[in-house]
């Protein structure tokens, strides 16, 4: 989790003797959205790992990290658990960090839930871990990742391409190459750029020519937070405002289940960031529905789940 998004500046103005606890003053609505975060950042390693596992926050109290897998039995969670308590430990320090209640593998047909006491105990160098967090290194760090493979995988796991069919880096490298080179309409311009070490978390920049040299809007968010379901493209220029916007379309895309998690900041005199649910790309009538599909792919490859409806 970078220290400069999401919540986690609320974090670092928390006594550092209060995180982990019941006590540690955060709003719940913020703490459900930074367990969110963490959810879904597993998620996308799964997903890019073809461990056919999926990962959720459940609970009345919004508490309850879920790795889900049909074929889920005592021995691929044993398994799972290991490879979390490997090297640093990280992962179970996040969960304690978050206040998570339980840690749950479930399958069809199984179910074996991890207590708080008990993973309390699977955790290395907590303190530190926190220490850490606090300066900035950030929640995610030592959790799963492409270099360090995560067991199991499922029994019949779909492959990771096929032929023919770009790669989640081929199309984040499309997506950042394109829209630079082939975004513009006259007025509107945008970036593409995704992270070095997390590749699906990306940031939309987008310029006006009619709103001065300055002005820029930056929109970041997760991947894996967007409704692949729900990516539409609209022609602008028809009907009444046929003269007013020829040749430029809209791409629309909102997060799953509309929830606000696309942080939104502006070279305006109000320097602060905005949260939101859906968000809007204005460029051309030839480079839209490309990015559309492209940017379809990539929510999909970073496990972007549909809305509930």
């Amino acid at each position: 989790m970078n220290p400069n998004t999401l919540e986690s500046h609320e974090l670092m103005s928390k006594s550092k003797a209060e995180l982990g606890t019941a006590e540690d003053g955060l709003p719940p609505e913020k703490e459900n959205r930074m367990r969110e975060t963490l959810a879904s950042q597993l998620s996308g390693v799964m997903q890019k790992q073809n461990t056919g596992i999926r990962v959720d926050v459940v609970g009345d109290a919004h508490d309850v990290l879920v790795f889900q897998m049909p074929s889920m039995n005592d021995e691929s969670a044993d398994q799972l658990i290991q490879e979390f308590r490997k090297g640093d430990a990280n992962f179970w320090n996040g969960v304690r960090l978050l206040n998570y209640s339980q840690v749950v593998f479930s399958g069809d047909g199984y179910k074996r839930v991890v207590t708080r006491a008990e993973f309390l105990g699977y955790g290395k160098d907590y303190e530190e871990y926190k220490a850490a967090f606090l300066r900035g290194v950030g929640l995610i760090q030592g959790l799963p990742n492409e270099s360090e493979p995560v067991k199991p995988r499922a029994a019949e796991p779909e492959p990771r391409s096929q032929a023919g069919i770009p790669t989640l880096s081929e199309t984040l490298e499309w997506l950042s190459g394109a829209s630079d080179k082939e975004s513009a309409d006259g007025n509107n311009h945008i970036t593409f750029e995704t992270k070095r070490t997390e590749s699906c978390v990306v940031t939309i920049t987008e310029t006006r020519v009619k709103a001065g040299p300055g002005f820029w809007i930056k929109e970041s968010f997760l991947l894996a937070d967007i409704d692949p379901a729900d990516i539409q493209v609209e022609k602008l220029g028809q009907g009444e405002f046929k003269n007013l916007f020829q040749g430029q379309s809209a791409v629309r895309f909102h997060t799953t289940n509309y929830r606000k998690k696309i942080i939104g900041t502006s070279s305006g005199p109000l320097d602060q960031e905005i949260l939101t649910s859906d968000y809007t790309v204005f460029t051309n009538d030839w480079f839209a529905p490309r990015f559309a599909k492209a940017f379809k792919r990539a929510v999909e490859l970073c496990g972007g789940r549909r809305s509930s409806f």
